[in-house]
């Protein structure tokens, strides 16, 4: 078992600057974990070198290998969602270098008011040259950080399945990707985060459109309660490639029995699931501390021998 630490658990550090993107690997060591997960927001521009210098970061902490997590939105106009499968796929070829294992994928659909399209629209105030050179930017950066604050805390209802005629077009786009993903032995996974993917079903149609080996990265931590979680990860446990734990409370065990936590995991062992698991620790406040609780805790519900997840030293 392998437990990493998501860069979404230490954003606003990494948006204000008090963490710098290379300390990211010493720092999730230095709390326990066996590898981080890199988020395609924080990354750098497309100059080799400075992904080598994340790598030698990577690789100085003792790490073998690490995920990325790539956020699309699929839903707007032809040429724009084109765009963002291409830059993808250069950070996909880019990511042999921190030897990514798994990649999850996200796409979007979930209204104006969605952390994909408020970055999205301040994305396209910027020429192509600054984007490729600042992925993010100052606007970029301030964006991210105030739509995180204001949305990461809501969910979507579980609606009515989607248009399928979206739904094939989200999949023809993610084609590409997901065929060189498979030629580059990466694991990759769709979310099921809201918009295209509230829906199990949706998601599974989804995934089989895709083809090319796609599989679900499940986060067990999108659903309202019990019943509805159950349900899904019934559902999505047999095409789960990679598994996201993700939590908004300091002490997360009342909660995560509540919304059927130990169900979802139950649902991954009657499956066989052998995959990377990654905290998401998406609290106001303490949020190192927070991501270790809720490692500890899935490391409890998960028992292993020889799992990676050591007692935390000095962070």
């Amino acid at each position: 078992m392998e437990i990493l630490l998501h860069a979404v658990s230490v954003n606003r550090a990494l948006l204000t600057g008090s963490l710098k993107l290379a300390e990211l690997p010493a720092l999730a060591v230095r709390a326990g974990f066996s590898g981080v997960e890199w988020l395609d927001r924080h990354m750098p521009c497309f100059d080799l070198s400075k992904w080598q210098s994340l790598a030698d970061a990577q690789k100085g902490a003792g790490l073998k290998h690490s995920a990325m997590s790539l956020s699309l939105e699929l839903t707007g106009d032809k040429a724009t969602s084109a765009e963002q499968v291409k830059r993808a796929i250069k950070i996909l070829e880019l990511s042999r270098v921190l030897n990514v294992k798994a990649v999850r994928v996200s796409v979007g659909g979930n209204g104006p008011l969605s952390v994909s399209r408020a970055l999205l629209f301040v994305d396209r105030l910027s020429s192509a040259k600054r984007r490729s050179l600042r992925p993010l930017g100052r606007a970029g950066k301030a964006a991210y950080l105030m739509a995180c604050l204001v949305m990461n805390r809501k969910k979507a209802v579980q609606s009515s399945l989607a248009n399928p005629d979206k739904l094939k077009i989200a999949a023809k786009l993610l084609q590409p990707l997901a065929k060189c993903a498979s030629s580059m032995g990466i694991t990759m996974g769709i979310e099921n985060h809201f918009g295209l993917t509230t829906h199990p079903g949706d998601l599974l149609s989804l995934v089989e459109l895709t083809g090319h080996n796609m599989g679900v990265c499940l986060d067990i931590g999108n659903f309202h309660h019990k019943k509805e979680c159950q349900k899904a990860c019934t559902m999505l446990a047999p095409k789960a490639v990679h598994v996201h734990f993700s939590t908004h409370d300091p002490h997360p065990a009342p909660k995560a029995v509540k919304l059927g936590y130990p169900l979802a995991l139950a649902a991954l062992r009657r499956n066989g699931y052998q995959g990377l698991f990654s905290v998401e620790y998406k609290g106001g406040t303490c949020n190192l501390a927070g991501s270790i609780a809720a490692a500890r805790l899935l490391e409890r519900w998960w028992p292993e021998k020889g799992t990676l997840l050591k007692t935390a030293g000095a962070v």
